[in-house]
C-alpha cells in the first residue's frame, strides 16, 4: 500500500478505487461528547456532540449556563427571517427546554440554515442542526463571547471559565506524541463511519481500525504514519511554521493546519477533496 504520498494519506485515485456504491457512503455522524465539562469549576452535564473531531453545544444551554457572569449574552429566534439573534452582555430569557436531555446514539447533523446575528452584524459560526435545534462548535461561541475554553486532556475535561478572557490557540514550535484518526471526509461526506461499518478497506479487503491510521511526531523533526497495524511505518521529516505543519516523505510534501490538539489535513486532486483530522488525545486544546 506503500503510494508516492506516504501510506498515512490516500490518494484521490485510491480513495475513488475503494469506493462502494455512492448510497452505501454516511452523512456526517455527531456523537455524543463523552467529556466532562466544568464551568468556572463545577460539573455541567450539557446535550453536546462531537463532529469531526469538534464539540459542538446548543447555544440556549451555554447562554442559560452562563447567564448572571460576566460573559453572559441573551439569544432571540425571528422565525420570519429565519434568523438567530445574539447579544452579548444581556442575560438569558428561558424559553423552556434548556439543559434538558442529553444526547444518546449516533445522530446524523445537517448545517444549520439560518443566518446568525451578533449585536446587530451578521457573522459565520460553524454549526450543525440536530434533530431540530441547532449546535455550535464551543470555541466560537468563546471567541464570540471572549470566555476561556480550554482542553485538559489528562482528565478528558472541557473547562469553560468565565473570569477570563477567550485566548487563540498558540501555533506551536514544534509537535511530538501520536496523533490518531478521528475524521476521514471525501468530498463533505462522512467515510470514516462507512469504513468502520464495512470493518475493511473495500479496495483490498484489509482490515480497516481508525486506530492504526496515525502520525507520531518524535525527536529531531522526524515523524512516522501507517495506514495499517501489519504495514511498516513510513518515516519523514517535518517542519512547523505557524499553526502549519508540514510533512515531507519519498519526495512529496503534505501540509496540515495545527488546531490545538488535532492536525486537519485536506487534500484535493481530479475534483475530489479529502479532508482527514488526526487528534492526540493526551495534548492541546478542544
Amino acid at each position: 500500500m506503500k503510494k508516492k504520498l506516504f501510506v498515512l494519506l490516500l490518494t484521490a485515485s485510491m480513495i475513488i478505487a475503494a469506493a462502494g456504491p455512492a448510497s452505501a457512503m454516511d452523512t456526517l455522524v455527531a456523537k455524543p461528547t463523552s467529556s466532562t465539562v466544568l464551568v468556572n469549576g463545577s460539573i455541567v452535564s450539557f446535550d453536546a456532540y462531537n463532529i469531526s473531531g469538534n464539540n459542538y453545544f446548543k447555544l440556549r444551554d451555554v447562554a442559560h449556563t452562563l447567564s448572571g457572569t460576566e460573559k453572559q449574552y441573551e439569544v432571540a429566534w425571528d422565525a420570519a427571517k429565519n434568523a438567530i439573534s445574539l447579544t452579548s452582555d444581556k442575560p438569558y430569557t428561558a424559553v423552556g427546554g434548556e439543559m434538558t436531555g442529553k444526547g444518546a446514539g449516533d445522530k446524523t447533523p445537517a448545517p444549520t440554515s439560518s443566518k446568525i446575528y451578533l449585536d446587530g452584524k451578521e457573522v459565520s459560526f460553524t454549526a450543525y442542526n440536530i434533530e431540530g435545534n441547532n449546535y455550535f462548535k464551543l470555541r466560537d461561541i468563546g471567541a464570540a463571547f471572549d470566555f476561556g475554553v480550554d482542553w485538559d486532556g489528562a482528565n478528558n475535561t472541557i473547562v469553560i471559565d468565565t473570569s477570563k478572557g477567550y485566548t487563540p490557540e498558540t501555533p506551536p514550535s514544534s509537535l511530538t506524541g501520536k496523533y490518531t484518526l478521528v475524521s476521514w471526509e471525501i468530498d463533505g461526506e462522512d467515510w470514516l463511519t462507512f469504513f468502520e461499518t464495512l470493518g475493511e478497506m473495500a479496495n483490498d479487503g484489509s482490515e480497516f481500525n481508525r486506530e492504526d491510521i496515525f502520525i507520531e511526531f518524535l525527536g529531531g523533526g522526524v515523524f512516522m504514519g501507517a495506514m495499517e497495524a501489519n504495514d511498516d511505518p513510513m518515516k519523514g521529516t517535518f517542519t512547523v511554521d505557524g499553526n502549519t505543519v508540514t510533512l515531507n516523505a519519498d519526495g512529496d510534501a503534505i501540509k496540515g493546519t495545527v488546531d490545538g490538539n488535532k492536525i486537519i489535513i485536506e487534500m484535493e486532486e481530479e475534483g475530489t477533496s479529502m479532508k482527514m483530522v488526526f487528534e492526540n488525545k493526551t495534548n492541546g486544546l478542544t
